[in-house]
């Protein structure tokens, strides 16, 4: 993957890190992209009433603010629905948590099973149930480099701040995101769970 070109993420920087800037880069050319969250639903995924409920809730942007996050997202969005193959992995909290009031989670809720259920996106959620795992050691994203090489990157928050880390060392969070997927539920199990929840 190449960072190399013209590229349209660069006029986001006064909203997001140099970290994030680069991850969005590299999802244009991923031939795959995992992504675990601990804490929210990822961007590709949310709604954007879940976005607008996050901004002003959360980080307390102003309205221009929030609609420069929805413009981000919904570019981000159309990006990886291009990539061969993209996997999510959850933490119950992400669903649990009431971002926006209920009917904006039972919206969000909706929105993750039509993408989960749809040709592209493959879910899983870690349930509570689970105890202590890998992941809570905090959310990443993994994007493989399409050309086969080494080149691939990991886009992992640690301590507040966006880190993004290539090739070699990102064989631990391969590793870890593999962990995950094998501990989550999945399929119609997951389905009737989400129904259940908002």
């Amino acid at each position: 993957m190449s960072d190399t070109g013209p590229t349209d993420w660069d006029h986001f920087g006064a909203l997001v890190s140099p970290a994030t800037i680069q991850c969005l880069q590299r999802s244009t050319s991923a031939s795959r992209i995992r992504h675990y969250q601990v804490n929210l639903v990822p961007a590709m995924c949310q709604t954007a009433d879940y976005t607008r409920a996050l901004m002003t809730g959360t980080f307390e942007c102003a309205d221009e603010q929030v609609e420069s996050f929805l413009d981000m997202r919904s570019r981000y969005r159309q990006v990886v629905e291009g990539c061969p193959r993209l996997q999510v992995v959850l933490d119950e909290a992400v669903v649990r948590r009431r971002i926006g009031g209920r009917d904006v989670m039972r919206g969000q809720v909706q929105e993750l099973i039509a993408l989960g259920q749809g040709p592209r996106l493959e879910l899983r959620l870690v349930r509570f149930g689970s105890g202590a795992h890998v992941g809570l050691r905090g959310s990443f994203v993994h994007l493989t480099a399409a050309d086969g090489s080494k080149d691939d990157l990991v886009y992992r928050e640690v301590d507040g701040l966006d880190v993004a880390r290539d090739g070699d060392h990102a064989a631990r969070d391969v590793a870890d995101f593999d962990r995950l997927w094998k501990l989550g539920l999945g399929g119609a199990d997951l389905w009737d769970f989400l129904r259940g929840l908002w």
